[in-house]
């Protein structure tokens, strides 16, 4: 038998009832009279799942094989999906349609289901023309194929210029600012939602030639948000008039503002562009420099320069300019001298049309600069070009005081590189120089009372001399060959033990290693030595090495003398060819660090710490 079946469900119902009746006959002490016409009834329940009604929602004495309708309304933004038997017997006609028909079987309860339905509605945000039907009762999960614009459009205005727009799809926010879907594609329902047409305005990019002549570049009109390439100048061309010489321009790009002072833009630059714009033609002057010979007794006046405004020139010299009983001393705005002084060589912002002067002097003028001076005042002197004698005899530092340092004549450089000359000492003017103080810092090592010169190189102070202390117990240090001379000339040589005086290897900056060193100074790492070779830079060897007794420039003052060294079987070598150093920093239990020059650079090498090689010390 098949229970799912109605006619079996009746059948199986009927017998049921036929085999109580038979057991109730069967018994001797009771009589039963079975009724001619039985009936069987039922009772229905009806339910709803949620998001709509039924009706009806109970029926009572329910005859069998007798339909009940049953119907089911879903509330706004649900659709009937189906009816279900929860408990008891029954059969629906339709289970799938709304308005159906039950039969029952025994007493049951149905319930009706619903499920949410979503609407797409569409704004055509501020565009004339058809707006798309709004798509309703859309499946959560569901997907649609967004519409086009249709017949929409869009116009407006800003400054006074019209706007086009070009549909670029739909948003979920009506500025634009919610999540973009194109035209046509395909849009998944998870809620109710408005989309709102994304119009993307045309602007106008236009050119103005500024004063220029010739035809501007034409007009460019392109989506908000997207760049276009600069273009160039064109056939425009420009110029003007200042007292009374002409002016040539050169086009210089683009400006927001006719007047330059804007933002600018070079030509062939990408150019976003974010609304209506007019970008000016920018014009830089070119201005004529010219060259007055002042009143010179022969030659000519160098050429004229012209530049660009706002960019600078190197001043040329007098050329074969020259002016009996004169010598030439630079370039001035005003004839008479009383304007601003330029020196030949020197750079010179052009910022309109001028002319520059020559400017002639019977008078050499010898300068003296106090160099850091902390206290006191310079000398200066004067020599008549006409004057068979133009030797003068160097002044005393008078009452020049720089605190720490011990004034050593003068220089003609400030860093006490170039030619040095001792106070009272003969000088012959042949220009106009200034000469600087030249200071020395020195120390005195109380430990025996010798002074040592030291030097400040970037932001370390160096001594400028190689240690010579000897050490309290006569090991570990030695004169070059035994030769006292040697050490008077090139400091001590000591193996590394000895240098780092018991300390451990550093590799900071600083090392934190006094070791052979005076108080208040100590043996440089690695580190110490790299800042040094650094701040030099190239050629560094060159540079730190002494002029007198080395081939070096010693141009800051650093000294450098080519010591040799000692290796530990006694034997000395390469003292006048090549310098070495150590540092406070070894690798592993036998070699250290040192430094080696010999010929430009400032080598890094490993070496037995039994050798013996020079020592310089950096001030705490």
């Amino acid at each position: 038998m098949k229970p799912n079946t109605l006619s079996n469900l009746l059948t199986a119902a009927a017998f049921a009832a036929a085999l109580i009746l038979l057991l109730l006959s069967s018994c001797t002490d009771i009589s039963v009279s079975p009724p001619e016409n039985m009936t069987i009834t039922y009772n229905l329940k009806v339910e709803s799942g949620g998001g709509g009604s039924v009706s009806p929602t109970a029926q009572s004495g329910i005859a069998a094989e007798t339909p009940v309708n049953v119907r089911a309304t879903p509330y706004n933004g649900y659709i009937f999906s189906s009816w279900s038997l929860t408990s008891g017997l029954a059969q629906f006609v339709d289970a799938n349609s709304a308005s159906t028909s039950v039969l029952l079987g025994w007493n049951a309860t149905i319930k009706a289901y619903f499920v949410s339905v979503y609407s797409i509605t569409f704004n055509i945000n501020g565009a004339t023309g058809t707006t798309p039907a709004t798509v309703s009762q859309i499946l959560y999960g569901n997907s649609i194929k967004l519409p086009g614009k249709g017949d929409m459009t869009r116009t407006g205005y800003q400054d006074h210029d019209s706007i086009k727009y070009t549909f670029g799809g739909w948003n979920t926010n009506n500025s634009g600012t919610g999540y973009n879907y194109s035209a046509d594609s395909m849009y998944r329902v998870t809620g109710n939602v408005t989309l709102y047409a994304r119009w993307i305005p045309n602007y106008t990019v236009r050119f103005g030639a500024n004063g220029a002549s010739g035809e501007e570049p034409a007009t460019i009109i392109v989506e908000s948000g997207n760049s276009i390439k600069l273009p160039g100048k064109g056939d425009m061309t420009r110029t003007g008039y200042q007292d009374p010489d002409s002016i040539k321009y050169t086009f210089g790009g683009w400006n927001t503002s006719n007047s330059g002072i804007g933002n600018n833009y070079n030509a062939g630059e990408t150019y976003k562009v974010t609304s209506n714009v007019t970008l000016y033609a920018r014009w830089i002057p070119i201005y004529p420099v010219k060259f007055n010979a002042n009143n010179a007794t022969s030659g000519e006046a160098p050429a004229t320069i012209t530049a660009d405004s706002g960019r600078s020139i190197t001043l040329p010299s007098r050329g074969t300019l020259t002016k009996d009983g004169y010598f030439f001393v630079g370039w001035n705005e005003k004839s008479d001298g009383t304007g601003t002084n330029y020196n030949a060589g020197s750079s010179y912002m052009v910022r309109n049309n001028i002319t520059l002067y020559a400017i002639w002097s019977d008078v050499y003028i010898v300068y003296f600069n106090g160099n850091g001076a902390t206290s006191g005042s310079v000398p200066a002197m004067e020599v008549k070009l006409a004057d068979s004698n133009k030797n003068i005899t160097l002044p005393d530092k008078g009452n020049l005081v720089r605190m720490g340092y011990n004034f050593v004549g003068w220089n003609e450089k400030s860093n006490g590189t170039g030619t040095n000359y001792n106070a009272g000492s003969s000088y012959t003017v042949r220009n106009i120089i200034t000469l600087y103080a030249n200071w020395t810092y020195t120390f005195i090592d109380s430990r025996d009372g010798k002074t040592y010169k030291a030097v400040e190189i970037g932001n370390q102070r160096w001594m400028a001399e190689n240690l010579n202390y000897d050490t309290a117990d006569g090991g570990g240090s030695w004169c070059y060959a035994g030769d006292t001379g040697n050490c008077n000339s090139y400091g001590r040589l000591y193996n590394w033990n000895t240098a780092m005086a018991g300390s451990s290897s550093s590799n900071a900056n600083p090392s934190g290693v006094r070791g052979i060193c005076p108080n208040g100074w100590h043996l440089p790492s690695r580190a110490e030595w790299n800042t040094l070779v650094d701040y030099v830079g190239g050629s560094a060897g060159t540079k730190l090495k002494a002029k007198n007794g080395w081939n070096g420039t010693n141009d800051l003052g650093f000294s450098a003398l080519p010591g040799g060294g000692r290796y530990s079987g006694g034997s000395f070598r390469n003292v006048g060819a090549n310098g070495n150093w150590w540092t406070a920093t070894e690798y592993g239990s036998s070699d250290a660090y040192y430094r080696y020059i010999v010929y430009n650079g400032v080598d890094e090498y490993l070496n037995d710490k039994s050798d013996a090689f020079s020592v310089r010390c950096v001030q705490d």
